[in-house]
Formats: structure tokens, sequence, C-alpha cells
């Protein structure tokens, strides 16, 4: 008598999106995004920290529109 064997799948889950948080006054959307990118890419374009990334450029980008005012 063969047995066999059945692998249960886990019921699908939707994933939370977090959107981008809004650019500062002084730093467009795109400023913020090229920023972004150019931190990601010096990190050697590792996974995991694209939130982090986005803070940072939304920091350095929103101090840079406000220095510039």
């Amino acid at each position: 008598m063969a047995t066999s064997t059945t692998t249960r799948r886990r019921p699908a889950t939707k994933r939370s999106v977090t959107k981008a948080p809004a650019p500062g006054p002084g730093a467009s959307h795109h400023e913020i995004a090229r920023r972004s990118y150019e931190l990601f890419q010096a990190r050697g374009a590792g996974d995991g920290h694209d939130l982090d990334d986005w803070l940072q450029a939304e920091r350095e980008t929103g101090a840079r529109g406000s220095e510039e005012s």
C-alpha cells in the first residue's frame, strides 16, 4: 500500500504596501527618488533598506531645500 504525501499550502495573505511619504516643501518627489536610488547604489544595491534610503533621502533633500530658502 503506497502512501501519498501532500503538501499543504498557506492561505494567500495580503501584503501591506507602504506608500512613499510626500515630499517636503523643499524637494520634489523626483529629487527624493533620485537621491534614494543613489543611496541604494552606494550600499551595493542590497535589498531590504528601501524605506531607510527613502527617509534618508527625504531628510537630505529637505535640508537642502530649507537651506536654499
